[in-house]
């Protein structure tokens, strides 16, 4: 049975991301959603105590409201549930993942509340640095439709282990998508990406691309909209300059209306 955690805080882009992890489970077999949101609680005592429980019953009452707004969009085996959590979005989130074992997390870029800090910007605490799970950022105002090209950005470090990439695997085997393999570099006569990708990928659909140019981040989004991608896939790493450039990416993409998805996995 597959786990995905869907974070919400009611916001339009939380919304749309909750509707992209239904059809996406509902290519999966037996698929369990697990739609949370995290709220801080200030103090058990006095007013705050009032203030904690008020808030507890319109949570609840909002997600009941989700999941029947939901129901008719779930199948091929589908199910979802809803809970409220007390404490900090970014340390629950990631518990909450680790202790289901969740095979993807899905989440919003923007939000009501401080969901967006998690993914905009260089932020060490955030999500992506804390999360072993792979992650789907969904854009703003992006409706799903059936994955068919994946665009896997690559630089030239070596990719130590084939399950670094068998999240990716798993998708492109599951829709039956085609994976570009994406490089970009300053010059083409300096362009190398580890041989071990094209092993681990064998057995999918794919092809290589060389980009030559300075800027990473738009020469990815030209090449999302050349080939009509349906998502972006990253390696979160730790060594070196990727770190920054993940981060980097995810603003620069959202800045620029970058129209696809980004899979993050990491290393």
């Amino acid at each position: 049975m597959k786990n995905i955690v869907v974070p919400t805080d009611f916001s339009s882009n939380a919304r749309d991301a909750l509707m992209y992890a239904i059809h996406f489970a509902n290519q999966l077999d037996e698929c369990v959603i697990h739609l949370i949101h995290v709220f801080a609680v200030r103090s058990d005592t006095g007013l705050m105590a009032s203030v904690n429980a008020f808030m507890k019953r319109n949570v609840n009452e909002e997600l009941s409201e989700l999941v029947e707004e939901a129901k008719p969009s779930l199948f091929n085996g589908t199910k979802l549930l809803a809970a409220a959590y007390e404490g900090y979005p970014i340390d629950t989130i990631n518990e909450y993942a680790e202790t289901v074992k969740a095979d993807y997390v899905i989440m919003g870029t923007k939000g009501a509340s401080g969901l967006k800090s998690v993914f905009v910007g260089s932020n060490t605490s955030g999500l992506i640095k804390l999360c072993t799970r792979p992650i789907i950022v969904v854009p703003a105002k992006y409706k799903y439709r059936p994955i068919q090209k994946i665009a896997l950005a690559i630089d030239s470090l070596r990719i130590d282990r084939e399950r670094i990439l068998s999240p990716l695997i798993k998708l492109a085997e599951v829709y039956r998508a085609k994976i570009d393999i994406v490089h970009v570099e300053r010059t083409k006569e300096l362009a190398t990406i580890d041989a071990g990708v094209d092993v681990y990928l064998s057995e999918v659909n794919r092809s290589f691309h060389y980009i030559e140019g300075s800027d990473v981040n738009e020469g990815l989004h030209v090449f999302l909209k050349e080939h009509d991608s349906d998502l972006l896939c990253m390696i979160h790493r730790k060594r070196r300059f990727f770190n920054r450039l993940i981060f980097e990416s995810l603003s620069s993409i959202e800045a620029m209306g970058c129209p696809v998805p980004l899979l993050v996995v990491r290393d």
